[in-house]
């Protein structure tokens, strides 16, 4: 019959100004009524349970709208700029790693291992001269999954 697929399958979006009033108006006492302390994910199980379908988007939009913010909101890290940073110490090596004397630069690494079922950290002092390891820390801790 060469209709457009959408002509068969539309149906009619509750958008008047009314019903938009109402969820909104549901969204805010549910916020109050948790004293100020949900945020999105709680206030869509709240009103699934009122048959009520709505977006965690759209609950954030309408949060948006009426300044409703949650006393959990986290204050996300901010980055700095990693390009204007001053850094306190000199760079008495200038990535130059050899010539050196005996014992005059000492450089170290952290890693951790896998040893016998346990995470180990470990720390290595390595004499920049001759390469050679001079001394090493070996720490057990417990690591998250």
């Amino acid at each position: 019959m060469k209709f457009a697929r959408t002509t068969y399958y539309y149906q009619l979006k509750a958008n008047n100004p009314k019903n938009n009033q109402n969820i909104d108006d549901a969204v805010i006492s549910i916020f109050l009524k948790s004293r100020k302390n949900y945020g999105t994910h709680k206030i869509k199980v709240i009103l699934a349970q009122q048959n009520i379908m709505l977006s965690r988007v759209k609950i954030s939009n309408i949060m948006k709208k009426y300044n409703l913010i949650s006393n959990y909101t986290k204050i996300k890290y901010k980055h700095s700029n990693t390009t204007d940073v001053t850094y306190k110490y000199n760079n008495l090596l200038n990535q130059v790693f050899d010539s050196y004397k005996l014992h005059e630069v000492v450089v170290s690494d952290l890693t951790y291992v896998f040893v016998s079922n346990k995470w180990y950290y470990v720390c290595f002092l390595v004499d920049l001269f001759n390469r050679e390891i001079i001394g090493y820390m070996l720490v057990y801790t417990k690591m998250p999954n």
